[in-house]
């Protein structure tokens, strides 16, 4: 009995210590049997089993792993968990460097504007076809399905009405603001306007300035920004009535000046709308005249004799007529003025005048839809810029509908 208990507690003495024991990993999990117990093989300090040091790629820092991404979408497998391929630090698989287009950033991809608008989409997202930040005379390229001959090509080539706008600070947009997110007011792809920067660009009130003007005492200055300018409502809409169309716009103004400035040549201001027309039409291929000279002045010659103003509007349209870029048959059409009954009635006068080339377009609708004026005035001088998106649409159906259609 004494024996047997003193070679019980030899063998006993004789087992090692669970420190002393391998970890062995059979299956290669990461976690094995030391013999008395379950145990992670990173922990075990006198792992020495070879089956175990042969199976340890998935106990190692997931950092170091390769992310596999089979599908190309920007996401794999690491051998443990999920990894986006662009975080994985040691991404070398070849298959994963060829497939990560649609883990870039979506710019890169090509904003499709099917329907001319100047909004499309780029696969992922709604996008603008040119960024305002990005306007240059090398990007007016437009790729519209439902025109073929449009197909990217530049706009400069593919120009199909060139407007001239012509007057006072009504002309300008006087005191209104520009609004990107209005439907009226966001810029068609179809439409391009001639800036201080002697180019063609895609128009952006914002960061453009589109003309300068000059008063009876030489003094020079730039239109603000920013304002609903009725170019670019008039552009907007006669774009819109065609998929084929390409405006152009040469935008001109002298907020606060007489008729006289323009008849008299005032500090050249007539010649320098003259020289300002020629260098656009040079850079426009294929287009050399302008289709239409909108006017809205008038607010500064409120003569009682109607006929007398009216003299003068047809001195100032013979005087484009003689110019090479307008000639006899272009069309000049008038625009009613704010609050000034003898202009406005003057200005009627050319709808009756027997010439087809001339037209009046009402201002205001005092029967159904009055035309508001900035409220902020003591007198209704100017359009506010809701009234100017009415204007814009209203001189489009006269250009398009009766002028071009011969109605």
């Amino acid at each position: 009995m004494k024996l047997t208990i003193i070679m019980s507690i030899l063998t006993l003495l004789s087992w090692p210590t669970l420190a002393q024991n391998a970890c062995v990993d059979s299956d290669g999990d990461g976690w094995g049997w030391n013999g008395v117990s379950s145990c992670q093989v990173s922990n075990a300090s006198t792992n020495t089993n070879t089956s175990v040091s042969n199976n340890t790629s998935t106990a190692t820092n997931t950092s170091s792993n390769t992310c596999v991404d089979d599908d190309g979408d920007g996401w794999g497998w690491n051998g443990v968990s999920s990894c986006q391929v662009s975080n994985a630090s040691t991404n070398t698989n070849t298959s994963v460097s060829n497939n990560t287009s649609t883990a870039t950033n979506t710019s890169s991809n090509t904003c499709v504007d099917d329907d001319g608008d100047g909004w499309g989409w780029n696969g992922v997202s709604s996008c603008q076809v040119q960024s305002p930040q990005s306007n240059n005379t090398e990007s007016l390229v437009i790729n519209n399905a439902n025109c073929s001959a449009l197909n990217n090509k530049d706009l400069r080539n593919s120009v199909t009405d060139v407007i001239l706008t012509a007057g006072q600070s009504n002309a300008a947009g006087g005191n209104t603001k520009y609004d990107p997110n209005n439907s009226d007011d966001r810029v068609n792809s179809r439409v391009i306007v001639w800036t201080t920067n002697n180019r063609w660009e895609i128009p952006d009130p914002r960061s453009q300035t589109w003309h300068t003007y000059t008063n009876d005492r030489g003094e020079t200055s730039r239109y603000p920004r920013n304002t609903n300018h009725p170019a670019l409502q008039i552009g907007n809409s006669v774009a819109k009535t065609n998929p084929c169309k390409v405006v152009a716009i040469i935008a001109t103004a002298a907020p606060g000046q007489p008729i006289r400035i323009w008849n008299n040549n005032v500090n050249n201001y007539f010649s320098n709308i003259d020289n300002k027309v020629r260098n656009a039409l040079n850079k426009l291929p294929g287009k050399n005249n302008v289709d239409m000279i909108w006017w809205m002045q008038g607010e500064a010659d409120n003569d009682p004799d109607i006929y007398r103003y009216f003299g003068k509007v047809n001195n100032l349209m013979s005087k484009f007529h003689a110019l090479p870029w307008y000639g006899p048959a272009r069309y000049f059409l008038a625009n009613e003025t704010g609050w000034y009954p003898f202009v406005n009635n003057a200005l009627a006068l050319l709808r009756t005048d027997n010439n087809p080339n001339t037209d009046f377009s009402r201002g205001e609708d005092t029967t159904s839809d009055p035309f508001p004026h900035i409220s902020s005035e003591p007198r209704k001088v100017h359009f506010n810029e809701v009234a100017l998106r009415k204007i814009g649409r209203l001189v489009s159906d006269k250009y398009t509908n009766e002028y071009q259609s011969g109605n």
